[in-house]
């Protein structure tokens, strides 16, 4: 079964998963287009991401199915079967853990957005002027979020309206916290006031406690993570401390 032919068996199948699997249908979609903006290569169609799922997995499949029969042992048809049921599960879950990494990202850097856009909007500039300075502070980052303000800053440049590149900011960023700033800077380009820099530095506090705890989390996910490793330095200390005085009991 050559490349062509498996990506024709695999095509149908692909679009019935999609139709089928209405919620791991919106939660791909939506995974696959936030990494869509950071690597090119990707593809945002679930069907395709589907096809080449199903690809990998139908020749793994093949190649098994061989395997036993060449050995006459069944063993390689069950080890088929869970190759084609746990490749999808994982790259699911992969690209879950991806598109979390991205968000993670942009509320890690987002209060430092808000409070140089506080800065900026006491300093008097409008709001397309604070996002412009602030691309300009950070063009040598290339963070989710800095790179979104960048485009969003050469959106502006190029006489695109604010409230468009508002929006798309916020749809890019797909986060909450990212909306309620845009809400907010739209309700200042239309109406004005001065509750607006008040607005923004409560957010701001709001985001930097989101901030802390994101911090905590991944610091306990690195001590869960190490406990293993410690372990086995734990015992291999065990092995060479302990190893010469069992070696001299033996012997005595």
């Amino acid at each position: 079964m050559n490349r062509a032919s498996l990506g024709t068996f695999a095509r149908p199948i692909a679009r019935l998963l999609e139709r089928s699997l209405p919620f791991v249908t919106y939660r791909l979609a939506s995974a696959l287009r936030i990494r869509a903006r950071y690597e090119p290569s990707v593809s945002v169609s679930v069907a395709d991401w589907w096809q080449q799922i199903l690809k990998i997995g139908i020749g793994l499949l093949v190649v098994c199915i061989l395997l036993s029969a060449l050995m006459e042992d069944a063993i390689w048809l069950l080890i088929g079967l869970l190759i084609v049921t746990g490749i999808p599960i994982l790259r699911y879950r992969a690209e879950m853990d991806k598109a979390e990494l991205v968000r993670e990202s942009i509320t890690c850097d987002l209060p430092e957005f808000v409070q140089n856009i506080v800065i900026y909007l006491y300093a008097g500039l409008t709001a397309s002027g604070a996002i412009s300075s602030i691309a300009g502070r950070w063009r040598e980052r290339s963070e989710p979020l800095p790179l979104l303000v960048q485009d969003a800053a050469a959106q502006l440049a190029c006489q695109t309206p604010l409230a468009q590149v508002l929006h798309q900011l916020a749809e890019k960023a797909d986060t909450p916290d990212m909306r309620a700033v845009v809400t907010i800077l739209l309700t200042h380009t239309t109406r004005g006031g001065d509750s607006t820099a008040q607005t923004l530095l409560d957010i701001s506090n709001q985001v930097w406690s989101k901030r802390l705890a994101l911090a905590r989390k991944r610091a306990e996910e690195v001590t869960v993570k190490l406990i293993f490793p410690l372990m086995l330095v734990f015992i291999a200390i065990l092995l060479i401390v302990g190893a010469p005085a069992i070696m001299f009991v033996s012997g005595s």
